[in-house]
C-alpha cells in the first residue's frame, strides 16, 4: 500500500507539472471550450492577447461574438464543427480582441477526447501583425525603387507582358519611351548625392504627373527612367506624352534655396514595330535617345533601323559591360506564383519549383486548378472561390502536399489579389511556405495533451483543479466516478458547495484558507469526506498542493486523493504504515532511512543514494557493516540499541568516510511502534553539515585574517588595477614581482610558465645582487629533475622550505646556494597549474602559512589575467588572419593592386603611432585599412583589370565600392567604427569626395588618416594606364591639399615620418 501511494503521488505531481507547462505556461494564447462551444479556461497569454480575464468570459460561448468580428460568426462555428469531426483545424483568419480591434491570427484547434469521446476544443491563437506588415513590406520593395518609389523593372517587366497579351488581343500598340536627364550628373558632383536625390525626386513626381493612369514610369539607373505609353490608337498619342514632359522641364528645378535648369532628352520605340521584347525596345529607344541627344537638349525621336546603324557605329569601340541579375524572386527563401485573371500562371520562382518538386515547363501556362488539383492539395474549394471572385482581396490556408516521390510535406499559401481602378482584378500573387516542421511539432503537442489526459484517467486516485474560489477547472475520469457525476456536470461548480457535507464545510474553508496562505505544508495529507451524487458520503485521503504563476503567486489548486472507505475498518492495522508514510514525506531534502530491529536497512530514500555514491539495492537489504567501516559500524549499532531499549528518539553528529573524505551529519534516528507500543522499526534522518561546519571554521580563521588584511587588500586592489591594464605579459610579470615584494618581501623572486615538462623564467627580481640574474633568467627547469616544483604542479597546491638545507627534496645548485627559505606558488587556469611564483629568502624560516595565502589568492587572479591576455593575443591573431585572407580575395580579383590594402594599413598606423593615438585607434585603422578596399570583390573584373584610364561611366561604378564594402560587414560585431572608415576612406574636407560628400568634421579623424595613407601607396604604385609617382610629388600633391583634401595634421605626420625615414637611410 505505502509503495503504490508513493509511486501514485510520482506519478501525479509528474502529471501536474506537465499540465501546467502544456497549458498555463505556454507562450501561446490557449483557449478551452466544451464541445458546445462554451469557455471552459484560458491561459495568462489568451488575457494577454485579447485583454480577456477568465471570470469575465467563463461559461460564455467562444463563437457568440467575444473574439469574432460580426462578418466571422459563422467561420467560427464553422471551424469549431471541422474540429469535433476531423480532430484538427489551423486557419489564418482575423480576431477581435475585447476593445474592439481587430488583427491578423493564425487559429489552430484540436479536438479533447476522453474514453473515444469529444468533450471539447483547445484552441490555439498566434497574432500574425508583424509579420503581415514584413510580407507587405518585402512585396513593395521587391518591385519599387528605394529612392523614388517609382515601380523597378520587375514590375515594368510584368507591365509589359501583360501589354502583349493585350496587343494579341485587341492590336493596340504600345510604345517604350527612355528618357534620359540633360547635365545631371553636374549637380550630383558638384552638389552631392544628398541633394542629387531630393532633385531625383522632384523629377520623379514631374513624370509621374506627365503620363496618363494606364501609363507606368519606371527607374531604371541613376537618372534614366522608362515609360510604357498603353492603347496607342495613333502614334501621335505618344508625341504628346513627349511633348508634355519636354515643356514641364522648361521651368527651373527648385531645390532648398537652390534653382537647377534641367533638360531631357527622350528616345522612343514602338512595339512590335520595333521589337518583341522588352529589353530589345528598351536598347533601341536607348539608341533614339542618344540621337536626339546628338540633336540638343529637350529633343526626343523614335528609333528607326539609320538611328541603329549611326548608334553601333559610335558604339564599335567602346567596350560593353553587361550586367546579369537574377530576378528577386528566383532567389527569394519564399516559394512565389503569379496568375493573370484568369488563374494562368505566369511566372514560378525557383522555391516554388522545389517545394512542389516541379519543372517549370509543368507549370507555366498552365491554369491553377491543373497544379493545385485535389489530388495533390486539400483545399478548402469554397473559400477559393469566393477570394478568385474578389470578394476578398487575401486568403491564407494550409493544406498537405503529395509531391511526386510519394513523399509528403505541408505548406501555407498566401493568395493577394491585385485589381486596377475599377477593382477588377488584374493578377493573384501567391506566396508558399513550407511548415511541415510546424506541423509535426504541433502534432507532437497534441500527442503530449492526449497521452497526459490519458495518464489522468488511468489513475486509481481523484485528481481536481480549483481556481481560488474552488471551483472545478479540471477532474479525471476516477473523479468523476467517485463522485457519480459527468465531467460536465464537475466541471465549474464550487466543490466545497456541491461536493462536502455541510458539517464540514467550515473545516475545508479554513483548510484551503491556510494553504493559500502558506500555513500548511504544500503536500501534506489530510482526510475529509465528500458527498456523491446519491448522497452517501466518501472519505477521500487527500495531498494537495497549489499551482504558482511566474511570480510565485498561487493561482490554482491541485489536489489527488484516495477513496479509503472501505478501509476504515482497517484504519488500526494501517497506522504503522500511516506514521511511516508521514516521516518519509515530511524530510525529503535529508538522508531518509528504515531499519528494522536487527540493523538491516528496509528502505531508503534517493538521497541516501547519492551522498554515499551507492545504488539503492546496494543499501536495502543490508547491515551496516556491509556499507560502512567496522568502527563505523559498531557506532551506529550502539545507537540503535539504545533507541530499542529506551524508546526514544537519539541525535547525534556522526563522522563517517565517504569516498576517502570526513563528511560530518547530524542524524535523528525515532523509534517506529506498533499498536501495542513496541518498538518495530527504526526511522533516521540524517543531514550533510559538513558545509556549514566548514563555514564555521572559515568564519573564524577570517575573523583572525582580517585583523592584518587592510595594507594586504590596498595591495590587492593596486595589483588588479596593474592586472587590468597590460596587455602583453612580459610587462605584467616585471611589474606584478614588484607588487608581490611589497605584499610578502623577499630577497629574490620569479615567475615562471610551463612549457610541455619545462619550467621557463619569464621574470626574475632581485638575483643581481648574487651575480645570478643571467643564470636564473636563462634557466629552463625539467619539472621531473625538481620533486618539491612537480610536487606543487601535481597537487596544485603552495609549498614552504624554511630551511633548504636541511629539506631532502631541495635540490642546491652552486649558482643559488644563497637561499635558505623558499616558497613556491602554483598560477592556476581551471584546472591547470599554468606556471608558478617562487619566492627566496636567504634567512631560514621567514615565510608564513599567512604569506602563502595571501599569496596563493593573487596566483589565481594572475592566471586568470595570463589566459585572458593568451585568449587576448589569439583571438586579435585570428581576426588579423581572416582580415588578411578577406584583403587576399579582394586582391585576388584586382592583381594590379596587389598588397594595397596592406601597404595602406602600414602607412596608417605609421601615421597614427606618429600622432600618438590610444591602441584602440591604433587597431581600428590596421584592421579599418585591411579591409577599406574589400568593396571591390563585387565589382565587375572587367573593370578592375581594365588596362587603360577607366570612362567616367565606369568610374561612376568603381566610386560604388565604399557602399558596397560598408554594405558586406555593416552586420558583423566590430569592437570598432570600422564600416563607417570603409565608407568614408573617399571622403575629402572641402565635400568633393564620395559617396556622401562629407566635409570636414563629418568625417572621423581615423577615416582622414586612412585617407591619406590610401592616396600615398596609389600615387607612389604603378598603375597600367601610368608609371608609380616619385615620392616627392606624392607629398607636394598632399601639401598642396592640405585643409582643402587633406587633414593638415595627418599630412604633417607623414611628413616627417618620411624624413626621419630617409635620415637614417642617409645616416
Amino acid at each position: 500500500m505505502e509503495i503504490y501511494k508513493k509511486s501514485l503521488e510520482e506519478a501525479l505531481k509528474e502529471t501536474e507539472e506537465k499540465f501546467k507547462s502544456l497549458f498555463y505556461n505556454s507562450p501561446e494564447a490557449l483557449v478551452y471550450i466544451d464541445k458546445d462551444g462554451n469557455i471552459v479556461d484560458i491561459n495568462p497569454k489568451f488575457t494577454e492577447l485579447f485583454g480577456y480575464e477568465l471570470n469575465e468570459i467563463k461559461g460564455k460561448n467562444l463563437n457568440s461574438g467575444i473574439i469574432h468580428p460580426e462578418n466571422l460568426l459563422y467561420e467560427g462555428k464553422k471551424l469549431d464543427e471541422i474540429t469535433l469531426k476531423t480532430g484538427y483545424v489551423n486557419v489564418e483568419t482575423i480576431r477581435k480582441r475585447k476593445d474592439g480591434t481587430t488583427f491578423p491570427a493564425s487559429v489552430s484547434s484540436s479536438s479533447i477526447i476522453i474514453n473515444g469521446e469529444v468533450k471539447g476544443i483547445i484552441g490555439l491563437y498566434i497574432d500574425l501583425t508583424e509579420r503581415k506588415k514584413h510580407e507587405e513590406m518585402l512585396r513593395y520593395l521587391a518591385m519599387h525603387d528605394s529612392l523614388t518609389g517609382l515601380p523597378n523593372k520587375i514590375l515594368l517587366q510584368d507591365k509589359f507582358q501583360i501589354e502583349k497579351v493585350r496587343y494579341d488581343r485587341y492590336k493596340n500598340k504600345f510604345a517604350v519611351l527612355f528618357v534620359d536627364l540633360y547635365e545631371f550628373k553636374f549637380i550630383n558632383d558638384y552638389y552631392g548625392h544628398k541633394l542629387g536625390d531630393e532633385v531625383l525626386k522632384i523629377i520623379s513626381d514631374m513624370l509621374q504627373s506627365n503620363i496618363r493612369k494606364s501609363d507606368l514610369i519606371s527607374r531604371i539607373g541613376g537618372d534614366e527612367f522608362v515609360i510604357l505609353a498603353t492603347d496607342l490608337t495613333d502614334i501621335k498619342n505618344v508625341t504628346i506624352i513627349a511633348d508634355k514632359i519636354i515643356t514641364s522641364f522648361l521651368e527651373p528645378i527648385k531645390v532648398e534655396d537652390k534653382e537647377f535648369s534641367i533638360g531631357v532628352n527622350i528616345g522612343i520605340a514602338i512595339y512590335p514595330d520595333d521589337g518583341n521584347e522588352l529589353d530589345d525596345l528598351i536598347k533601341k529607344a536607348d539608341f533614339a535617345m542618344y540621337y536626339a541627344k546628338n540633336m540638343g537638349k529637350n529633343k526626343f525621336s523614335f528609333y528607326n533601323e539609320d538611328i541603329l546603324k549611326g548608334r553601333l557605329e559610335e558604339l564599335k569601340n567602346i567596350r560593353k559591360i553587361s550586367y546579369k541579375y537574377d530576378s528577386i524572386f528566383n532567389y527569394s527563401p519564399v516559394g512565389m506564383i503569379l496568375l493573370d485573371n484568369q488563374k494562368t500562371i505566369f511566372f514560378a520562382n525557383n522555391k516554388f519549383l522545389n517545394l512542389l518538386d516541379l519543372n517549370k515547363h509543368e507549370v507555366l501556362g498552365k491554369n491553377f486548378d491543373e497544379i493545385f488539383n485535389e489530388n495533390n492539395f486539400d483545399i478548402d474549394r469554397y473559400q477559393l472561390d469566393k477570394f478568385f471572385n474578389g470578394e476578398f482581396n487575401e486568403l491564407n490556408i494550409e493544406t498537405p502536399y503529395i509531391k511526386k516521390s510519394g513523399d509528403k510535406i505541408y505548406l501555407k499559401i498566401n493568395f493577394y489579389n491585385f485589381k486596377d481602378e475599377q477593382m477588377d482584378v488584374n493578377y493573384i500573387f501567391l506566396t508558399l511556405f513550407d511548415i511541415t516542421k510546424e506541423k509535426i511539432l504541433n502534432h507532437s503537442i497534441k500527442k503530449e495533451k492526449e497521452f497526459l489526459k490519458k495518464i489522468l484517467d488511468n489513475l486509481h486516485s481523484i485528481v481536481i483543479l480549483e481556481d481560488l474560489n474552488g471551483n472545478v477547472l479540471m477532474i479525471n475520469k476516477k473523479g468523476c466516478e467517485i463522485l457519480g457525476y459527468s465531467e460536465d456536470e464537475i466541471i465549474g461548480k464550487n466543490w466545497i458547495e456541491q461536493f462536502t457535507p455541510d458539517y464540514y464545510k467550515e473545516e475545508l474553508k479554513k483548510f484551503y484558507f491556510e494553504l493559500k496562505k502558506g500555513e500548511i505544508d504544500k503536500y501534506k495529507f489530510h482526510e475529509n469526506p465528500v458527498k456523491t451524487k446519491s448522497g452517501e458520503e466518501r472519505m477521500i485521503l487527500w495531498k494537495n498542493s497549489y499551482v504558482e504563476d511566474d511570480n510565485g503567486n498561487i493561482i490554482n489548486i491541485l489536489s489527488s486523493g484516495l477513496d479509503i472507505t472501505e478501509n476504515l475498518q482497517i484504519r488500526n492495522k494501517l497506522k504503522e504504515s500511516e506514521e511511516l508514510l508521514r516521516k518519509v514525506f515530511d524530510v525529503s531534502d535529508e538522508i531518509i532511512f528504515i531499519k528494522d530491529l536487527d540493523g538491516t536497512y528496509i528502505n531508503a530514500n534517493k538521497a541516501f543514494s547519492e551522498i554515499f555514491d551507492r545504488p539503492l539495492n546496494e543499501i536495502i537489504g543490508k547491515k551496516d557493516d556491509e556499507i560502512f567501516t567496522k568502527e563505523e559500524a559498531e557506532y551506529l549499532r550502539e545507537v540503535d540499541k539504545k533507541i530499542i531499549e529506551t524508546k526514544k528518539p537519539q541525535t547525534t553528529e556522526d563522522r563517517l568516510i565517504v569516498n576517502g573524505e570526513e563528511i560530518i551529519f547530524n542524524a535523528t534516528k525515532s523509534p517506529i511502534f506498533d499498536e501495542n507500543g513496541n518498538v518495530i522499526s527504526i526511522c533516521g534522518f540524517a543531514k550533510n553539515i559538513t558545509p556549514l561546519k566548514e563555514k564555521e571554521r572559515e568564519k573564524e580563521e577570517l575573523i583572525m585574517f582580517l585583523k592584518d588584511e587592510l595594507y594586504y587588500q590596498q595591495s590587492i586592489k593596486r595589483i588588479s588595477d596593474i592586472l587590468n591594464s597590460f596587455r602583453d605579459l612580459n610587462s605584467l610579470f616585471k611589474v606584478i614581482l614588484d607588487e608581490v615584494d611589497r605584499i610578502v618581501p623577499s630577497t629574490s623572486s620569479n615567475i615562471a610558465l610551463i612549457e610541455g615538462s619545462v619550467l621557463k623564467n619569464m621574470a626574475v627580481r632581485g638575483y643581481e645582487k648574487y651575480g645570478v640574474e643571467d643564470f636564473v633568467k636563462n634557466f629552463e627547469k625539467n619539472i621531473n629533475e625538481f620533486p618539491l616544483l612537480k610536487e606543487v604542479i601535481l597537487n596544485k597546491k603552495p609549498i614552504i622550505i624554511n630551511d633548504t638545507y636541511k629539506n631532502d627534496k631541495w635540490v642546491v645548485l652552486k649558482e643559488t646556494k644563497f637561499i635558505k627559505s623558499h616558497m613556491i606558488i602554483p598560477i592556476i587556469v581551471g584546472d591547470e597549474v599554468i606556471g608558478v611564483l617562487g619566492l627566496d629568502y636567504d634567512k631560514e624560516n621567514v615565510f608564513s602559512v599567512s604569506d602563502m595565502e595571501k599569496l596563493t589568492i593573487l596566483s589565481n587572479t594572475l592566471g586568470i589575467t595570463i589566459d585572458n591576455i593568451r585568449h587576448i593575443e589569439k583571438l586579435r591573431e585570428t581576426s588579423e588572419q581572416v582580415i588578411l585572407l578577406i584583403t587576399k580575395l579582394s586582391e585576388f580579383r584586382d592583381p594590379y593592386t596587389t598588397g594595397h590594402q596592406k601597404n595602406v594599413a602600414e602607412i596608417a598606423v605609421k601615421i597614427a603611432q606618429k600622432m600618438k593615438l590610444s591602441y584602440e585607434q591604433i587597431e581600428l585603422i590596421r584592421y579599418a585599412s585591411l579591409l577599406h578596399d574589400v568593396g571591390k570583390m563585387l565589382l565587375p573584373i572587367e573593370l578592375l583589370m581594365k588596362p587603360a584610364k577607366l570612362s567616367s561611366v565606369e568610374f561612376e561604378i568603381i566610386k560604388e565600392h565604399t557602399k558596397i564594402g560598408y554594405n558586406l560587414i555593416k552586420d558583423i560585431d566590430f569592437p570598432y567604427p570600422i564600416k563607417e572608415i570603409i565608407l568614408q576612406h573617399h571622403e575629402r574636407l572641402d565635400g568633393s569626395g564620395y559617396p556622401s560628400g562629407l566635409k570636414k568634421d563629418e568625417i572621423i579623424f581615423e577615416a582622414k588618416i586612412v585617407s591619406v595613407a590610401d592616396v600615398i601607396d596609389a600615387m607612389s604604385s604603378h598603375r597600367p594606364y601610368r608609371p608609380a609617382y616619385k615620392m616627392d610629388d606624392v607629398i607636394d600633391e598632399l601639401v598642396k591639399n592640405a585643409d582643402i583634401l587633406y587633414d593638415k595634421d595627418v599630412v604633417n605626420a607623414f611628413i616627417g615620418i618620411y624624413n626621419e625615414e630617409n635620415s637614417n637611410k642617409i645616416n
